[in-house]
């Protein structure tokens, strides 16, 4: 049983999901069990384009939602193990695969240790960062939010980690560790066709501008803060005028009106485009390497997959030291989360030197030969496999 607080939209026998779940993503676990039940939320959404989703039902994964409850009853299920619909399913399994952070994966991890079922954990994100991160109230709940992550690590035989350090640092466990960024790296020859940007209506370029264009991009849903676009803007904002040919591309889903209004207001009109969500795999491939920059300012992070799909498409990164991206950039491309003036001497360096981005879109390159699915899938294979093993004793 694979639980996460992910929410998959449901049309008819089909399932869709968002982000970098795919159906090659149950392969993990059906090369060492049987079936996958995967425990999530739904998204209600009849309005939503399943055509920029990626379909994730197949052979083999049953799918099992359950309601999402109050803030305070998800915290108190949590904490006292009280779900009782999740517990069925626990108690049922062979053996439960949670992903944290996320308030489903706790209970899960709570209940399957009531009921004696093997249990392993993804550890794929940092909740101290992300509660610092996210309000005033947030940072008052970061401590709890850190124990409770330190806790499950700590009584967890299995644990797999997106970074080599930084998440086992801060969590570490005393059971079997591995290593595997849950980035998936599609082998897709690179095109300089450009991506069919949807422009807004008052971003059309001036005449001969698309030949000189240059790309800026950040991918992450518009309407999630933490994921930076605000920094990226302001940053923008101050050395656009030396860069009259160069202009924003924001990759993603979510209300952008927050956005819109900010470029206006920093006279960023016509410099920001807003092509949508685009789907994981070859289409994003694509989309980034129409990128000459790629730019990553989140606040929270566990390894961020962008970064490393940006880093295999040969493009310039500049990110800040969320999380574990000091693993795969230099100091000198990295800046401390919401430091707007270092991004845009960063940004204003790499706009005005072809040649050092396509120096570092190289160094990218090699350094995202770590990710490729040869070496990530050998070593998820010997995790799960032992796990099943353990499972079976």
């Amino acid at each position: 049983m694979h639980v996460y607080d992910h929410d998959y939209i449901r049309r008819g026998s089909a399932v869709y999901s968002s982000g970098a779940f795919t159906r090659a993503s149950w392969d993990r676990y059906l090369d060492a069990f049987d079936s996958v039940l995967v425990v999530a939320n739904e998204r209600v959404d009849p309005a939503a384009d399943v055509a920029t989703l990626n379909r994730v039902d197949r052979a083999g994964v049953e799918f099992r939602f359950v309601p999402k409850e109050r803030s305070l009853r998800r915290l108190a299920a949590g904490l006292f193990g009280l779900h009782r619909q999740l517990s069925v399913l626990v108690r049922g399994a062979d053996a439960v695969a949670v992903r944290l952070t996320s308030e489903l994966g706790y209970q899960a991890a709570g209940l399957a240790r009531r009921h004696d079922t093997p249990l392993a954990v993804e550890v794929v994100d940092c909740p101290w960062d992300a509660y610092r991160a996210h309000s005033v109230r947030g940072r008052l709940f970061a401590p709890l939010a850190w124990w409770r992550m330190r806790r499950a690590l700590a009584r967890t035989s299995f644990a797999i980690y997106v970074t080599e350090r930084f998440l086992q640092r801060r969590y570490p466990t005393r059971g079997l560790a591995a290593v595997a960024s849950n980035v998936v790296l599609a082998d897709v020859p690179a095109t300089s066709t450009d991506w069919p940007v949807e422009r807004q209506a008052d971003s059309s370029p001036a005449d001969g501008e698309d030949d000189d264009v240059l790309r800026i991009g950040l991918v992450g849903n518009l309407d999630v803060k933490v994921k930076g676009h605000r920094i990226l803007l302001e940053a923008f904002a101050s050395v656009a005028d030396r860069f009259p040919s160069a202009r924003l591309v924001f990759i993603g889903g979510g209300d952008a009106g927050a956005l819109d209004a900010l470029a206006r207001q920093l006279g960023l009109e016509g410099r920001v485009d807003m092509p949508g969500r685009v789907s994981a795999g070859e289409p994003m491939m694509h989309c980034l390497d129409t990128l000459d920059l790629y730019v990553h300012p989140s606040f929270k992070e566990g390894l961020p997959r962008a970064v490393i799909e940006a880093m295999g498409r040969g493009r310039a990164v500049l990110a800040s030291r969320a999380g574990g991206t000091d693993e795969l950039l230099p100091a000198e491309r990295l800046h401390r989360p919401g430091d707007v003036r270092r991004l845009a001497k960063q940004l204003a360096g790499l706009l005005g030197d072809a040649a050092l981005r396509e120096r570092l879109g190289r160094e990218n390159l090699a350094v995202a030969e770590r990710f490729r699915p040869t070496v990530l899938d050998a070593r998820r294979h010997a995790f799960w496999r032992a796990f099943a093993a353990h499972c079976a004793h």
